[in-house]
């Protein structure tokens, strides 16, 4: 049976030589991709469609309960949007928890990359009263130029905890979280502050 190690190997070995670390505050200006305290680039390479996926996770160390997430590919998307998603769910939502408000759902162009925005008080996974924002970018005409993207911020999420170090199958169980940490003020506040940053880099591509 023939092999193919020196292949691979060839392979992950070109992708370590074009990554590099990133400070926090750095915007590249040369094509490639963004990663977590670094950067993947493409300079030289032939300029061409990839399945980039990117995935971020924040949970913030100092406000318990508050989770934001985004992602993106350039193959996402589907047949149709996320206001056409709301309205087929969002009755089931006021079904299933009376005191369910939309506070927002439309498409907003006032960013860097327009997008549709559902925002919405509901009970959270943690039994609180908390919020939870969608947006969703290029929905239906993605590509290697206009990735597919989606955002989402939750008020009240509860936190999945490391395990403990003296005992791996066990988990540092935190106190029930009681409320949601910022007000609906603070969160949609927050959430039009950080979707306004929302844009393709220049030189991504």
């Amino acid at each position: 049976m023939i092999g193919d190690v020196p292949r691979k190997l060839a392979e992950l070995q070109g992708v370590y030589a074009r990554v590099r670390g990133r400070a926090e505050a750095e915007v590249p200006t040369d094509p490639g991709i963004c990663i977590h305290n670094g950067f993947v680039s493409d300079t030289g390479r032939p300029a061409k469609e990839k399945d980039y996926v990117t995935r971020e996770i924040w949970y913030s160390t100092e406000v318990r309960g508050l989770l934001l997430t985004f992602s993106s590919d350039q193959i996402g998307g589907g047949e149709d949007t996320l206001l056409d998603r709301v309205r087929k769910v969002e009755p089931m939502e006021i079904k299933d928890d009376p005191l369910f408000r939309t506070l927002r759902k439309q498409t907003r162009t006032d960013a860097g990359e327009p997008f549709d925005e559902w925002l919405a008080a509901v009970r959270t996974d943690a039994r609180v009263r908390g919020h939870r924002f969608l947006a969703e970018g290029h929905s239906l005409d993605s590509g290697f130029r206009k990735p597919y993207f989606t955002m989402k911020l939750f008020n009240g999420k509860e936190e999945l905890q490391p395990p403990d170090p003296k005992d791996p199958d066990q988990y540092n169980m935190r106190p029930p979280l009681e409320k949601a940490p910022l007000t609906e003020a603070e969160a949609v506040g927050l959430w039009d502050v950080v979707t306004k940053t929302l844009r393709l880099r220049t030189g991504a591509f």
